[in-house]
């Protein structure tokens, strides 16, 4: 089991990044299940979808109330979008591991 990222803060939080090259208006079944695989096998209660997809992105609180998946979209539209997109991606997922 080896998700595509693991980020770790120097506090000792982590996240979970899967990247998907979907075009989907809501995670399937089977990534969301993967997803929690990842985060209950390595401990971790956060976890990052990130798409190409457009539209809102969301959060999903799995039913033990531990695990938040986020979906996140990076946007393929030109170089310019994809560089500001990604920087984007990655200051939220750095803030998702950094203690408030």
């Amino acid at each position: 089991m080896r998700p595509d990222i693991v980020v770790r803060s120097r506090s000792g939080r982590s996240a979970i990044v899967d990247a998907k090259y979907k075009n989907a208006p809501t995670p399937s079944q089977a990534d969301m299940y993967q997803m929690i695989a990842y985060c209950r096998a390595m401990g971790v209660t956060d976890a990052v979808l990130v798409d190409v997809a457009g539209g809102p992105e969301r959060r999903y609180l799995i039913r033990d109330g531990v695990i938040t998946v986020h979906t996140m979209h990076v946007d393929l539209t030109s170089l310019a979008t994809l560089v500001a997109s990604v920087r984007n991606v990655a200051e939220r997922i750095a803030a998702l591991v950094t203690p408030v």
